[in-house]
Protein backbone atom coordinates (compact mmCIF):
# COMPACT_ATOMS: atom_id res chain seq x y z
CA UNK A 1 0.00 0.00 0.00
CA UNK A 2 1.65 3.20 -1.18
CA UNK A 3 0.11 6.10 0.66
CA UNK A 4 1.62 8.71 -1.66
CA UNK A 5 -1.06 7.86 -4.21
CA UNK A 6 -3.87 8.65 -1.80
CA UNK A 7 -5.29 12.20 -1.69
CA UNK A 8 -5.76 14.21 1.49
CA UNK A 9 -3.83 11.86 3.75
CA UNK A 10 -3.04 14.68 6.12
CA UNK A 11 -2.05 18.30 6.07
CA UNK A 12 0.89 20.21 7.41
CA UNK A 13 0.67 23.96 6.92
CA UNK A 14 4.08 25.53 6.57
CA UNK A 15 4.08 29.17 7.55
CA UNK A 16 6.56 31.54 5.97
CA UNK A 17 9.72 32.23 7.93
CA UNK A 18 11.77 34.51 5.75
CA UNK A 19 12.88 33.70 2.21
CA UNK A 20 13.27 29.96 2.74
CA UNK A 21 9.57 29.39 3.57
CA UNK A 22 10.46 26.04 5.13
CA UNK A 23 9.11 26.71 8.63
CA UNK A 24 6.88 24.07 10.21
CA UNK A 25 4.89 25.54 13.09
CA UNK A 26 1.75 23.45 13.08
CA UNK A 27 0.90 19.93 11.98
CA UNK A 28 -2.60 18.55 11.68
CA UNK A 29 -3.98 15.27 10.44
CA UNK A 30 -5.59 12.02 11.49
CA UNK A 31 -3.90 9.91 14.18
CA UNK A 32 -2.57 6.42 13.49
CA UNK A 33 -1.78 4.33 16.61
CA UNK A 34 1.14 1.90 16.32
CA UNK A 35 1.50 -0.01 19.62
CA UNK A 36 4.67 -1.75 20.78
CA UNK A 37 7.91 -0.80 22.50
CA UNK A 38 11.33 -0.99 20.80
CA UNK A 39 10.07 -0.92 17.22
CA UNK A 40 13.39 -0.88 15.40
CA UNK A 41 14.54 0.37 12.02
CA UNK A 42 14.65 -3.14 10.54
CA UNK A 43 10.93 -3.51 11.22
CA UNK A 44 10.24 -0.08 9.74
CA UNK A 45 12.14 -0.85 6.52
CA UNK A 46 13.79 -4.28 6.11
CA UNK A 47 17.43 -4.12 5.03
CA UNK A 48 16.87 -5.92 1.72
CA UNK A 49 14.93 -2.92 0.42
CA UNK A 50 17.80 -0.49 0.95
CA UNK A 51 20.00 -1.46 -1.97
CA UNK A 52 18.81 1.30 -4.29
CA UNK A 53 20.89 4.43 -4.82
CA UNK A 54 18.00 6.76 -4.00
CA UNK A 55 15.04 6.76 -1.61
CA UNK A 56 12.51 6.82 -4.44
CA UNK A 57 9.76 4.25 -3.93
CA UNK A 58 11.07 3.08 -0.57
CA UNK A 59 7.73 3.87 1.08
CA UNK A 60 6.16 0.87 -0.68
CA UNK A 61 8.01 -1.40 1.75
CA UNK A 62 7.13 0.32 5.03
CA UNK A 63 6.72 -2.40 7.69
CA UNK A 64 6.67 -4.92 4.84
CA UNK A 65 7.41 -8.05 6.87
CA UNK A 66 5.15 -7.25 9.82
CA UNK A 67 2.26 -6.27 7.57
CA UNK A 68 2.66 -9.39 5.42
CA UNK A 69 2.50 -11.67 8.45
CA UNK A 70 -0.75 -10.07 9.59
CA UNK A 71 -2.41 -9.80 6.20
CA UNK A 72 -4.78 -12.74 6.69
CA UNK A 73 -5.28 -12.35 10.42
CA UNK A 74 -8.42 -11.08 12.12
CA UNK A 75 -6.76 -7.86 13.21
CA UNK A 76 -4.72 -6.18 10.44
CA UNK A 77 -1.61 -4.15 10.96
CA UNK A 78 -2.50 -0.57 12.01
CA UNK A 79 -1.28 0.79 8.67
CA UNK A 80 -3.83 -1.43 6.93
CA UNK A 81 -6.66 -0.95 9.43
CA UNK A 82 -9.58 0.86 7.73
CA UNK A 83 -10.46 2.53 11.04
CA UNK A 84 -7.26 4.57 10.73
CA UNK A 85 -7.26 5.07 6.97
CA UNK A 86 -5.66 8.36 6.03
CA UNK A 87 -3.72 8.61 9.29
CA UNK A 88 -0.69 10.87 9.08
CA UNK A 89 0.26 11.41 12.75
CA UNK A 90 1.81 8.25 14.16
CA UNK A 91 1.27 7.45 17.85
CA UNK A 92 3.99 5.11 19.13
CA UNK A 93 5.17 3.79 22.48
CA UNK A 94 8.69 3.64 23.98
CA UNK A 95 12.10 3.69 22.22
CA UNK A 96 10.70 4.00 18.72
CA UNK A 97 13.27 3.85 15.91
CA UNK A 98 15.95 1.95 17.81
CA UNK A 99 18.45 -0.32 16.06
CA UNK A 100 20.73 0.85 13.28
CA UNK A 101 21.53 4.42 12.31
CA UNK A 102 20.01 4.05 8.84
CA UNK A 103 18.22 7.19 7.68
CA UNK A 104 16.01 5.06 5.46
CA UNK A 105 13.56 4.53 8.34
CA UNK A 106 12.71 8.22 8.64
CA UNK A 107 12.67 8.63 4.86
CA UNK A 108 10.31 5.67 4.47
CA UNK A 109 7.82 6.95 7.04
CA UNK A 110 7.82 10.49 5.68
CA UNK A 111 7.47 9.39 2.06
CA UNK A 112 4.57 7.11 2.99
CA UNK A 113 2.73 10.12 4.36
CA UNK A 114 3.59 10.36 8.05
CA UNK A 115 3.75 14.04 8.99
CA UNK A 116 4.67 13.75 12.68
CA UNK A 117 5.11 11.17 15.45
CA UNK A 118 3.95 11.21 19.09
CA UNK A 119 5.53 8.82 21.59
CA UNK A 120 7.02 8.13 25.00
CA UNK A 121 10.61 8.18 23.72
CA UNK A 122 12.64 7.91 20.53
CA UNK A 123 16.03 6.49 19.65
CA UNK A 124 18.44 9.41 19.44
CA UNK A 125 19.71 8.85 15.89
CA UNK A 126 16.22 8.22 14.51
CA UNK A 127 15.05 11.41 16.19
CA UNK A 128 17.79 13.36 14.43
CA UNK A 129 17.09 11.73 11.07
CA UNK A 130 13.43 12.68 11.41
CA UNK A 131 14.37 16.34 11.70
CA UNK A 132 16.29 16.10 8.43
CA UNK A 133 13.15 14.98 6.56
CA UNK A 134 10.84 17.53 8.21
CA UNK A 135 8.97 15.03 10.37
CA UNK A 136 8.67 16.31 13.99
CA UNK A 137 8.78 13.74 16.80
CA UNK A 138 7.18 14.77 20.09
CA UNK A 139 7.35 13.23 23.56
CA UNK A 140 4.35 13.09 25.91
CA UNK A 141 4.05 11.93 29.50
CA UNK A 142 2.94 8.33 30.22
CA UNK A 143 -0.37 9.56 31.62
CA UNK A 144 -1.12 11.78 28.63
CA UNK A 145 0.00 8.97 26.33
CA UNK A 146 -2.57 6.57 27.77
CA UNK A 147 -5.32 9.18 27.70
CA UNK A 148 -4.49 10.09 24.11
CA UNK A 149 -4.63 6.48 22.93
CA UNK A 150 -7.98 6.05 24.62
CA UNK A 151 -9.37 9.18 22.95
CA UNK A 152 -8.11 8.07 19.53
CA UNK A 153 -9.60 4.61 19.99
CA UNK A 154 -12.99 6.19 20.75
CA UNK A 155 -12.88 8.60 17.83
CA UNK A 156 -10.75 7.23 14.99
CA UNK A 157 -10.52 9.47 11.97
CA UNK A 158 -10.92 12.76 13.82
CA UNK A 159 -8.38 15.52 13.26
CA UNK A 160 -5.45 16.13 15.60
CA UNK A 161 -3.56 19.43 15.81
CA UNK A 162 0.07 19.76 16.94
CA UNK A 163 1.31 23.27 17.70
CA UNK A 164 5.11 23.41 17.75
CA UNK A 165 5.42 26.94 19.10
CA UNK A 166 2.92 26.46 21.93
CA UNK A 167 3.99 22.82 22.41
CA UNK A 168 0.42 21.54 22.65
CA UNK A 169 -1.54 18.64 21.19
CA UNK A 170 -5.28 19.00 20.65
CA UNK A 171 -7.62 16.16 19.76
CA UNK A 172 -11.31 16.96 20.14
CA UNK A 173 -11.71 17.96 23.83
CA UNK A 174 -8.38 16.45 24.85
CA UNK A 175 -5.31 18.65 25.12
CA UNK A 176 -1.85 17.96 26.53
CA UNK A 177 1.69 19.33 26.39
CA UNK A 178 4.19 17.92 23.89
CA UNK A 179 7.93 18.44 23.82
CA UNK A 180 11.09 18.00 21.79
CA UNK A 181 14.68 19.22 22.31
CA UNK A 182 14.92 23.01 22.03
CA UNK A 183 17.40 22.87 19.15
CA UNK A 184 15.13 20.65 17.08
CA UNK A 185 12.11 22.83 17.77
CA UNK A 186 14.08 25.91 16.69
CA UNK A 187 15.02 24.30 13.38
CA UNK A 188 11.40 23.48 12.56
CA UNK A 189 10.01 26.86 13.61
CA UNK A 190 12.61 28.96 11.78
CA UNK A 191 12.76 26.67 8.75
CA UNK A 192 16.39 25.57 9.10
CA UNK A 193 15.59 21.84 9.38
CA UNK A 194 16.23 21.30 5.66
CA UNK A 195 20.00 21.72 5.61
CA UNK A 196 20.37 20.70 1.96
CA UNK A 197 17.83 23.26 0.75
CA UNK A 198 19.55 26.00 2.72
CA UNK A 199 22.91 24.95 1.33
CA UNK A 200 21.65 25.10 -2.25
CA UNK A 201 20.36 28.63 -1.66
CA UNK A 202 23.95 29.86 -1.34
CA UNK A 203 25.91 28.68 -4.42
CA UNK A 204 28.21 31.71 -4.38
CA UNK A 205 29.24 31.09 -0.79
CA UNK A 206 29.84 27.42 -1.60
CA UNK A 207 32.19 28.37 -4.43
CA UNK A 208 33.94 30.93 -2.24
CA UNK A 209 34.49 28.36 0.47
CA UNK A 210 35.77 25.79 -2.03
CA UNK A 211 38.29 28.26 -3.46
CA UNK A 212 39.60 29.00 0.03
CA UNK A 213 40.42 25.35 0.73
CA UNK A 214 43.90 24.42 -0.49
CA UNK A 215 43.10 20.72 -0.67
CA UNK A 216 40.25 21.30 -3.15
CA UNK A 217 41.79 22.25 -6.46
CA UNK A 218 40.37 21.59 -9.89
CA UNK A 219 40.82 22.91 -13.37
CA UNK A 220 38.51 23.03 -16.35
CA UNK A 221 39.51 22.17 -19.88
CA UNK A 222 37.84 23.27 -23.00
Amino acid sequence: MNRKSEPNIGERPTEKAGPDSMAIRQVYGRPLPLPGNDIDTDQIIPARFMRALTFEGIEKHLFEDVRSRRKNQKHPHPLDDPHFSGGSILIVDDNFGCGSSREHAAQCLQRWGIQAIIGLSFAEIFHGNSVSVGMPCFVVSPEDHENLKRCVHNAPGERMVLDLECETLTFQDFQCPISMPAGMKRRFVNGSWNSLARLLEAPDRIQECARSLPYIQWTTTG
